[in-house]
């Protein structure tokens, strides 16, 4: 009895079809019943399950955290490196020879890059002192 009442409560449509037609027996139902049953439970945990508001959230919040952090790092790095790299005439001649081609003929608008990008970050550390001593 505990079977049949299982097989009508979980047993798809088709099943119970064929049971009432003999195509299948109450022990065939069964078995595939409780594996039916058994994979639908894997399904449901194996899907990805809904974030709530605070998760979405709090989810936002660190990759926000993630991507200040990185271009703190970036922009550290970037003033950190030419300070810790040894910039003499010697050096530099050993840098010179090493160039290819294609970067001799890009060297002079790289380098006023690289100093355009100084500036901004001088002009900005200024802005932000005179911020500072004024409060």
């Amino acid at each position: 009895m505990s079977k049949i009442k299982k097989i009508e409560k979980k047993a798809p449509e088709e099943v119970k079809e064929k049971i009432k037609s003999g195509e299948m027996s109450i022990n065939q139902a069964y078995g595939y019943t409780k594996t039916y049953e058994y994979l639908e439970k894997e399904i449901k945990d194996e899907m990805p399950k809904e974030k709530t508001a605070e998760e979405k959230f709090i989810e936002e919040e660190f990759k926000k955290i993630e991507e200040q952090t990185a271009i703190q790092k970036n922009i550290h790095n970037a003033i950190y490196k030419i300070l810790c790299t040894d910039i003499s005439k010697k050096y530099l001649e050993v840098w010179y020879e090493g160039l290819d081609r294609h970067y001799l003929e890009t060297i002079d608008s790289d380098m006023n890059r690289a100093i355009g990008q100084y500036e901004v970050i001088k002009e900005f550390i200024k802005e932000k002192r005179k911020i500072r001593r004024i409060k």
